[in-house]
């Protein structure tokens, strides 16, 4: 796992100043601000990053980039993703979506497979982006895009075999996670969802199934999901402040609650033990590591 900072069980940590330098390039510092990247922790000591422009895999213990993956020329990438073998790339580019079988070798058309060609549908381009793994490397999972809104989710195997759209997921605000389910969730006062009411669940995808788990009358802005599911974290306003509340999805038990002056991003640590804000506190933009671990030993 990649470790951000040491917490106690109950425990906030405030870690320093947050700086922009040099080695946020490539457009990366905007891709952060806007949550336009893919990161990947393979729980061995190292990561994946990627976003339009470049992607790498990086060793922390080291403190050295072991793979940089060029993108091929005249290729217009939105996101790509490593396996969990680190063997196979899938990238979601312009011109369709392709799964590299060997991503140690030169990336070039000749050793992209091509998983879903590119359409029109009714003047609008369809495409297919943010792929994620499944478990078992055996199926890659995607957003279906119109133009630039997400439309649905799909699944498809990388070899043989087709794609498919997953119609039974009726919601356009989904994660995938790691033991292969979908969190879906209605933020209240959308077009989809025009009520005051928050609902999630889970989408089974050998079942085609929706389930919700927990309807709330917060009026939540933005959710994230820990990898397995289990924690809920989410915004609301509380007056001039932001209220980031971290809630048990299966139990409704809330877990963590504080009011911040703005809040930028939150994130869930791999293994879950813990939620990364990026926040301003006090009038001084920061990152607090909160620990949500509150097991007994």
């Amino acid at each position: 796992m990649l470790k951000i900072a040491s917490v106690s069980p109950g425990e906030t940590k405030t870690v320093g100043d947050i700086a922009f330098s040099r080695p946020i390039r490539n457009d990366f510092r905007e891709n952060l601000r806007d949550g336009d990247y893919v990161f990947k922790d393979f729980g061995d000591g190292t990561f994946f990053l990627s976003n339009s422009k470049t992607a790498f895999l990086f060793n922390v213990k080291t403190m050295k980039t072991v793979v940089n993956y060029s993108y091929p020329k005249n290729y217009h990438v939105y996101h790509a993703t490593l396996s969990n073998n680190k063997l196979m790339l899938a990238l979601a580019t312009e011109e369709g979506f392709f799964v590299v079988l060997n991503a140690y070798l030169k990336i070039t058309p000749s050793n992209m497979k091509e998983i879903i060609a590119p359409s029109n549908v009714n003047g609008a381009v369809q495409s297919a982006r943010y792929p994620v793994w499944s478990a078992d490397d055996e199926r890659i999972y995607y957003k279906i895009y119109s133009d630039n809104y997400v439309r649905n989710a799909g699944v498809t195997p990388p070899s043989p075999g087709g794609n498919e759209r997953l119609a039974a997921l009726d919601c356009n605000n989904f994660i995938f996670l790691n033991n292969d389910s979908i969190f879906y969730y209605f933020l209240p006062g959308t077009d989809t969802n025009p009520g005051n009411s928050f609902r999630c669940g889970y989408f089974n995808v050998s079942e085609k199934k929706m389930t919700e788990v927990m309807k709330s009358q917060a009026y939540y802005f933005a959710v994230d999901i820990s990898s397995n599911g289990n924690h809920l974290a989410a915004l609301s306003y509380n007056g001039n402040m932001i209220k980031i509340s971290v809630i048990d999805v299966r139990t409704k038990k809330l877990i963590y609650s504080s009011l911040y002056d703005e809040v930028n991003d939150f994130s869930f640590s791999p293994d879950e033990k813990n939620v990364i804000i990026d926040c301003v506190a006090n009038g001084r933009r920061t990152i607090k590591v909160i620990s949500i671990d509150w097991t007994e030993e």
